[in-house]
Order: C-alpha cells, then sequence, then structure tokens
C-alpha cells in the first residue's frame, strides 16, 4: 500500500512539474488570462492532492484501511478528470484540441475530489485510537 500510494505521490508531482515547463516554455503569454487562471487552478488542485496523498501514505497505520484506500482511488481519479480537464480547456487555444466535453469531465472530477475528502471526513469522525481502545476495555 505504502509503495503505489509514493509512486501515485511521485507521479502526479512529476506531471505537475511538466505541466509549470509546459507553461513557462510553451503557454507563456500564448493563452488569455482567464485561460490562464483555469490552468494554474488545475496545477494548485493537482498539487494540494498529491500533498494531501503523501500525508494519507502514513496513515495506514492508525486508520481504517478500507476507508484510505477509497479515498485514494477517489483523490487519484478526481485529479486526473479534474485538473486534466481543466488543462485541456486552458490550453484550448494552443493545442487547436476542441474540448467540449471537458466542463463536464471536469465537474465530474471536483464532485469525485468531494467525495474523497467526505470518505477522510468520515474517517476522522469515527476514528477510535487504538491505544485508547484498549484502555476503555
Amino acid at each position: 500500500m505504502t509503495k503505489r500510494y509514493l509512486v501515485t505521490v511521485a507521479i502526479l508531482g512529476m506531471w505537475a512539474m511538466l505541466m509549470v515547463i509546459f507553461e513557462i516554455q510553451v503557454l507563456n503569454g500564448k493563452i488569455t488570462a482567464e485561460n490562464m487562471n483555469l490552468y494554474n487552478l488545475a496545477l494548485a488542485v493537482q498539487m494540494f492532492h498529491a500533498a494531501a496523498l503523501l500525508a494519507m501514505t502514513f496513515m495506514n497505520r492508525y486508520v481504517s484501511r478500507s476507508n484510505l484506500r477509497a479515498s485514494y482511488y477517489l483523490f487519484v481519479i478526481g485529479t486526473v478528470l479534474f485538473s486534466g480537464g481543466l488543462y485541456l480547456m486552458a490550453t484550448e487555444e494552443v493545442t487547436k484540441l476542441i474540448i467540449g466535453v471537458m466542463g463536464k469531465v471536469s465537474l465530474l472530477g471536483a464532485i469525485t475530489l468531494f467525495i474523497g475528502w467526505f470518505v477522510v471526513l468520515f474517517t476522522g469522525a469515527t476514528y477510535k485510537h487504538k491505544k485508547r481502545a484498549i484502555q476503555n476495555q
């Protein structure tokens, strides 16, 4: 589990850095300010969720693995859909790709990320410290 999480975090981080390089080398001044804002939002959400996944990597000893696994998949899928969709929408001027459905894909990604955070909330709300649980018996 830890290995898969760390590899995923590394891939999301590397992807984000490639998008930063792409922004600097290719997009600089070639897209509208509105699209640059979309692009930067995608980048921020991607890095934030990579950091959240990194933190979750080391929680597997303390919280329900099934909840952790669910939020892991929701975060990964949500990040790919949300950030990926926004990247494609933002770069449409440069790439000349006609991306009509990406708004809906990004919305689906945002909903997926929200559900992932709900799972984290549920995990925290139902968390029982193992040491305290033993003492209370």
